[in-house]
C-alpha cells in the first residue's frame, strides 16, 4: 500500500461500547422522548429501540416488560419534578424569595425538560389508568411542599396571613399548567415571567394593590 492510498483510506475505528449504566441511561433518555411524543399508552420497546438505534431485545434486556419500561419513565419524571421542590424546601431565604426562585426554576424545567413536562401533563389526566394512584402521590408531594413554603411566608410576614395555605398551594400549582401552555403556544419567556409575577403578586404578597 502506497502512502497516498493509506491517507485516502484511514483505518476504521471500532465504535466504543457503552457500559451497562451508560446504555441504560441512553435508553431511558430515548424512552422519555418516545413516551412524550407517542403517549403513555402507545409508546413501546420497539419505538425506543428505533430511537436509540439498537435492537428491540437490547431494550428488553434493560427493561424486561412494558410495565418496567413505564415504571422507569415515570420514575424519571418524578425525579425531575421533585428536584426543584427539594431545593426550595432546603432554601433558607425568606419564603417569598424561595417561592419566586422556585417558580423561575419551574420555567427553566419547562425549557430544559420539555419531554418530562409533556409526560407529566398527560399523566395528570389519566385518572382511569393503573398509574393514577402513583400520580396522586407525586401531586400531593408538590402540594405539601407549596403549603410549607406558604405557611413559612405567613409566619415571616411576607405572605398574606389571612389566606388558607392549602388553597394557595393549589392555585400556585395550577399556574404551572398555565405556564406550560403559554410556552407551548409560543409565548416568550418574558411574557411567562410577567404572568408569573402577576400571579404571585395578586395571590400571595401582602399589600398587593396598595400602590394601585
Amino acid at each position: 500500500m502506497t502512502k497516498s492510498t493509506a491517507q485516502k483510506n484511514p483505518p476504521v475505528r471500532k465504535r466504543e461500547r457503552l457500559s451497562q449504566e451508560e446504555r441504560r441511561t441512553q435508553l431511558l433518555n430515548c424512552a422519555v422522548k418516545i413516551f412524550a411524543e407517542h403517549g403513555l399508552d402507545a409508546a413501546n420497546h420497539a419505538l425506543v429501540a428505533e430511537e436509540a438505534n439498537v435492537s428491540v431485545p437490547t431494550v428488553f434486556f434493560y427493561f424486561g416488560s412494558r410495565e418496567k419500561l413505564v415504571d422507569a419513565v415515570l420514575t424519571e419524571v418524578e425525579r425531575v419534578n421533585k428536584l426543584n421542590f427539594k431545593k426550595a424546601l432546603k432554601n433558607k431565604a425568606p419564603a417569598d424569595e424561595v417561592l419566586i426562585a422556585l417558580s423561575f426554576d419551574m420555567i427553566d424545567s419547562l425549557e430544559d425538560h420539555s419531554y418530562h413536562s409533556r409526560i407529566f401533563r398527560e399523566w395528570s389526566i389519566m385518572e382511569r389508568a393503573e398509574i393514577w394512584p402513583r400520580f396522586l402521590k407525586l401531586h400531593q408531594m408538590i402540594i405539601n411542599a407549596l403549603v410549607k413554603i406558604v405557611e413559612r411566608g405567613q409566619r415571616e410576614g411576607n405572605m398574606r396571613s389571612e389566606l388558607n395555605a392549602e388553597d394557595e398551594a393549589y392555585m400556585l400549582h395550577a399556574s404551572s399548567y398555565s405556564m406550560a401552555h403559554m410556552m407551548l403556544t409560543g409565548c416568550s419567556r418574558e411574557k411567562i415571567e410577567s404572568y408569573l409575577r402577576t400571579v404571585l403578586k395578586t395571590v400571595l404578597l401582602p399589600g398587593a394593590f396598595a400602590n394601585e
